[in-house]
């Protein structure tokens, strides 16, 4: 019997040649920024030699109107500009010089803003370009070799619809995520523009050097150009994917099956999707059909009944390829990454064969028993939380539901209700502030690790503490209390655990470890502090 590897094969290759191909042009594309950049560079530089008095240039001089000589001379600019146009399909960037270059009174800081603008803009001609061969050629690769697929499959080849204009247009214009990639590239143009335009003032202001205005400028281009990479690769995953359902409609599938990748970079969201089978007329893009999030690696595969599911993928410990068989990538989880510990399912899996006793309607005297911090309090009172439970031999926290175990103690009532105030603000710990934080301090750690065993080494009353310190370190550095490797392997464990510790703390008014988490993890203190004020 013909089984799933045959799809799984053949997505796998697909979505490697579509990514392999938006690199090519994701390369093209940071060919252009370094241009640009360049160009920037000889812009300031030019400013600086023209009107810097030892370095600095006060914004009061930038300010200043060009004399007719400087006029004359960026006029000349100008003209040097527009024979450099290319790709200006609409006319707008060579209407856009013509318009600056009628002006008769303009200050040196506006005419290099509208020469750095001009920059941009020719910029930007070129990326779409770019991006554009790069989504068609994506979906006419995805739809064709998704029908070759199916035809090779069943051995029979029959008449097909080729991938007209109207159906492309729609795939590529479709707004999948409630704003379309043209949309959020424009977004990302004009916050580019207005991050450079009050970084001049900002630089001028201070009366900062070349160097620093330079560098600021690069770091701004630099980022742009990762945003822009990230949106193309997580559009190709959306057309890839949407390409496959047309060419499975052509071919009469009724069903799809979506697939995560088998290894420990796959988010949550889509490791829980893996292996859902859904009909066509039920897809949505963003739900239950990839992309699910930024950078999105998820496919989806026709669903043939009487195909029997195997599936490879990279051993953890081994990183032999082996094929392993019909498991979703939560059994492919348990088998292969958490064998040592045995995950949340087992020890689920234990508590609802021990008797547990819902207690859900006693929450606000346990939280009035557990918490000291009236202002913690206060949050944990108003999250919603499905159920409290009671039995078992471990506690823990699972979609807004708390399992306590028999003899559970304040702090670990306080710990996973945290997790619950976590998971009710839409996953409040996966905050880029936080996430950074966490690898600030992470790295300063890994810097001084004597000084943190030292620390909480042998401290019985900094668990909490050691805890956050073993799961940033990969258990590098840990006191007393720890969890196993393989815990911390877990999508986005090491922010969650790190809330629901400093939850517990400030919950507990523990302000020997509050203050200990300020003075040698002060960044993720902060953050973690922004985050309570928040939602307080």
């Amino acid at each position: 019997m013909k089984n799933s590897k045959y799809w799984e094969d053949r997505a796998l290759l697909i979505e490697n040649d579509n990514y392999n191909n938006t690199m090519y042009h994701a390369a093209k594309v940071k060919e252009q920024y370094e241009l640009a950049n360049e160009r920037i560079q000889k812009e300031i530089n030019k400013f600086y030699e023209d009107f810097a008095i030892n370095n600095q240039i006060g914004l009061a001089e930038a300010k200043r109107i060009l004399n007719s000589n400087e006029l004359k001379e960026f006029k000349t600019t100008l003209k040097q500009y527009q024979k450099m146009i290319e790709n200006d399909i609409n006319g707008e960037l060579t209407e856009k010089i013509l318009n600056i270059s009628i002006k008769q009174r303009i200050t040196r800081l506006q005419a290099l803003q509208d020469k750095i603008d001009i920059i941009l803009s020719q910029l930007e001609n070129n990326n779409e370009i770019e991006i554009d061969n790069t989504f068609h050629e994506a979906l006419e690769n995805a739809y064709y070799q998704n029908i070759y697929g199916i035809e090779n499959y069943n051995g029979i080849h029959t008449d097909f619809t080729l991938l007209n204009t109207k159906t492309a247009d729609d795939i590529l214009k479709y707004n999948w995520s409630g704003v379309t990639y043209s949309d959020r590239i424009w977004r990302n143009q004009i916050e580019l523009r207005q991050k450079l335009k009050d970084g001049l003032n900002k630089n001028f202001i201070q009366g900062n050097s070349i160097a620093q205005v330079a560098a600021e400028i690069s770091k701004a281009l630099d980022t742009d150009y990762k945003n822009a990479v990230r949106l193309m690769r997580t559009e190709v995953n959306y057309i890839n994917n949407k390409a496959s359902i047309e060419a499975y409609k052509e071919k009469e599938i009724k069903q799809y099956e979506f697939v995560a990748v088998l290894d420990l970079k796959t988010s949550e969201i889509c490791a829980n999707m893996d292996g859902e089978i859904i009909n066509i007329d039920d897809l949505v893009v963003g739900v239950n059909c990839p992309p699910l999030h930024p950078n999105c690696r998820s496919t989806v595969i026709p669903h043939i009944e009487g195909v029997e599911r195997n599936r490879v993928a990279r051993n953890p410990e081994t990183g032999e390829i082996e094929e392993v068989g019909n498991l979703t990538y939560k059994e492919w989880y348990a088998k292969y990454v958490d064998k040592e510990q045995g995950i949340l399912e087992k020890i689920i899996d234990k508590n609802k064969r021990a008797k547990l006793k819902d207690i859900t309607n006693r929450k606000d005297k346990i939280i009035d028993e557990a918490f000291k911090n009236d202002n913690i309090k206060k949050i944990a009172k108003n999250t919603q939380i499905s159920s409290i439970k009671l039995g078992g031999d471990n506690s823990y926290h699972r979609r807004g539901s708390i399992v306590l175990k028999n003899k559970y103690t304040n702090r670990t009532v306080i710990h996973e209700i945290g997790h619950a105030v976590d998971y009710n603000n839409k996953w409040l710990s996966s905050s880029k502030e936080f996430i950074n934080a966490i690898e600030v301090d992470k790295t300063i750690i890994l810097k001084n690790t004597d000084k943190y065993v030292k620390l909480i080494k042998d401290n019985k009353n900094y668990a909490g503490l050691s805890d956050i310190i073993g799961g940033m370190t990969g258990n590098k550095v840990v006191g007393r209390y720890k969890h196993k490797k393989s815990y911390w392997k877990q999508p986005n464990k090491l922010q969650r655990e790190t809330f629901a510790q400093l939850f517990a703390m400030a919950g507990e008014d523990d302000f020997e470890q509050l203050e200990v988490i300020q003075k040698y993890l002060p960044n993720t203190f902060k953050a973690f502090d922004k985050l309570i004020g928040r939602i307080l």
